[in-house]
């Protein structure tokens, strides 16, 4: 998690029991914080400048802590106790209030900002679920794995809002910030949710054989994909949530991105033991299939930095690669021998951000370095 104003990365190191803190502008490392047993998550409060780690320890000697530093300091303020064995954490800074995911249990703990009293905000099953504050509407979203819903709750006062039944095994939320909507995606369909209401304005049908997996919105072009595990990638309008055109692409696409200021859609497909991975490239809407972009084996993750027209693609092959591809032409300009489970490209400081196992790693999307 990074304090963007101090320009410091914090990193939980789960093997060592300790977290790491980076400067931003020159990656040394300016210390290293021993917190509880196995750290699993990391939350900046960029008002306050705290940063909230959830250490969870194992499930033979589980932690119950959360651990609490100063990020001007590197000071550790406190150590609190939940009740369970804290994990993903939701910070709202308007209201200074940090929102633990307890896994294997029913609560969210609520953690004062100003006080670090810890409250239970009780009732609903998280396991393997996700969890999204948006404060500027006064609403906390549980997606509820094990019942199968999405439950809507006031922040401020904990009132129970509203729900959304998912009919098998809810994974993942998405929100689309212009259209203030969120998108859930479950075992044979997409739930579409108007976040100034709370209700749902669709369900969106695929199908049990489909299997969507990732879902990117594209605001500007009013359009979302949803990649699907049937080797489909589905485009939809956002205005009116109609099925544009279902393209097939190959054995299981793994993730979809995005280029609002191309218009242009980049799918990754894993592949098998039978069939090699690829990506591919859309055009712009109506999307038609333009090209496969030749690259590395068994590509896991794409993303895009529409400033500067590139796309970067990650392989999980042995070796590991980090392919980048230009947007205007669609050639492969290099290929990193990099390994990352997962990646982020931030547009405005043109860097490239990857985790891998316990190593983090910054790239220089000017030099690719």
């Amino acid at each position: 998690a990074v304090d963007r104003d101090l320009q410091k990365a914090f990193v939980a190191n789960a093997g060592d029991n300790t977290v790491s803190v980076v400067d931003a502008a020159d990656w040394n490392l300016l210390a290293t914080i021993p917190v509880g047993r196995e750290p699993i998550a990391v939350a900046v409060n960029q008002t306050t400048h705290r940063v909230y780690v959830s250490n969870q320890g194992t499930s033979g000697d589980p932690d119950t802590t959360v651990t609490i530093i100063d990020a001007s300091s590197h000071a550790v303020i406190d150590t609190v106790t939940v009740d369970g064995r804290p994990g993903r954490i939701a910070v709202d800074e308007i209201n200074n209030e940090i929102f633990v995911m307890l896994w294997l249990d029913a609560t969210v703990a609520i953690i004062d900002g100003a006080t670090n009293a810890v409250g239970q905000f009780e009732g609903f099953s998280i396991y393997h679920g996700d969890i999204a504050v948006n404060p500027g509407t006064d609403r906390l979203y549980l997606l509820d794995y094990v019942s199968d819903k999405v439950a809507v709750f006031v922040e401020s006062t904990r009132a129970y809002s509203s729900q959304i039944h998912a009919t098998l095994d809810p994974s993942r939320m998405t929100i689309d910030t212009e259209d203030n909507r969120l998108y859930v995606i479950y075992y044979y369909g997409i739930i579409v949710m108007d976040l100034a209401t709370n209700t749902v304005i669709d369900y969106i049908d695929v199908g049990t054989t489909v299997d969507p997996q990732h879902i990117a919105v594209a605001p500007d072009e009013d359009m979302f994909y949803v990649a699907c595990s049937n080797g489909t990638l589905r485009q939809y309008r956002t205005t009116d949530l109609g099925l544009v055109q279902i393209e097939p692409i190959g054995v299981f696409p793994w993730a979809v991105a995005a280029n609002g200021s191309s218009g242009k859609v980049y799918v990754a497909y894993h592949g098998s033991e039978d069939e090699a991975g690829e990506v591919y490239a859309l055009g712009a809407n109506p999307a038609g299939l333009e090209l496969s972009i030749p690259g590395e084996p068994e590509p896991s993750a794409v993303a895009v930095n529409p400033v500067t027209n590139k796309d970067y693609v990650a392989h999980d092959g042995s070796p590991g690669k980090l392919t980048v591809i230009d947007g205007e032409t669609d050639q492969v300009v290099t290929v990193l021998d990099h390994w990352c489970d997962d990646f982020a490209v931030d547009p405005t400081t043109n860097r490239i951000y990857t985790v891998s196992g316990s190593r983090y790693t910054p790239i220089d999307g000017a030099t690719d370095t």
